[in-house]
């Protein structure tokens, strides 16, 4: 930039090659600045002709890299995700983990082998949480995340990009499937013994 002030060369600096550059002080500047006005309208031209910058989200990127079809729910209010990791289905009662951000045991106070962990974001230190657990349903992540890995891996069923989880308590009986679905299982009544 000091260069450009100091020629008068302006952005037209950007178009000159780094031999010209460094030849500036012997040059005859009025032809090079002719030069390097040529090749600037030369790439503006180009420019306009060039094909639209294409954009892949993460999300298609992941699906773009997946070894198998990534199944799952597309609307945020529905209950479901998309299935990352496991080889079956899963019934068990639910677990939601409020703070993702404790990296105590506190959050997991009352967590119980087989539970199905619900969550906003799989906290990587919850790794000895995650392979005791039935499942994991998370608002937040992707094929490609981390603890994805870690549960193809272990062969835990994981969801992500869940909808509908607010809806979720601790305790509530649910059934996810490797087709991305989270169904809530009523709690069958067993019937009143009958006095003979």
């Amino acid at each position: 930039m000091a260069l450009a002030e100091e020629t008068d060369f302006s952005d037209l600096i950007f178009h000159l090659k780094m031999e010209e550059l460094v030849a500036l002080g012997s040059a005859d500047l009025t032809a090079l600045k002719a030069i390097a006005q040529i090749r600037k309208e030369k790439s503006d031209h180009l420019s306009k002709q060039a094909p639209r910058q294409v954009t892949l989200t993460l999300r298609d990127c992941e699906l773009l890299s997946a070894p198998v079809p990534i199944q799952g729910q597309s609307d945020r209010s529905v209950l479901g995700g998309t299935c990352v990791s496991g080889s079956h289905d899963v019934s068990g009662r639910v677990f939601k983990v409020q703070d993702e951000f404790d990296l105590t045991a506190d959050p997991f106070i009352g967590f119980q082998d087989g539970d199905i962990i619900v969550c906003r974001m799989v906290n990587p230190s919850w790794l000895p949480y995650v392979q005791r657990s039935g499942g994991v349903l998370s608002e937040v992540g992707g094929w490609l995340s981390h603890m994805a890995i870690v549960a193809r891996e272990k062969n835990v069923l994981m969801h992500v990009g869940c909808g509908g989880l607010i809806g979720l308590d601790t305790g509530a009986k649910i059934r996810a499937g490797t087709d991305g679905s989270i169904e809530i299982v009523e709690e069958q009544k067993i019937p009143a013994r009958q006095s003979a």
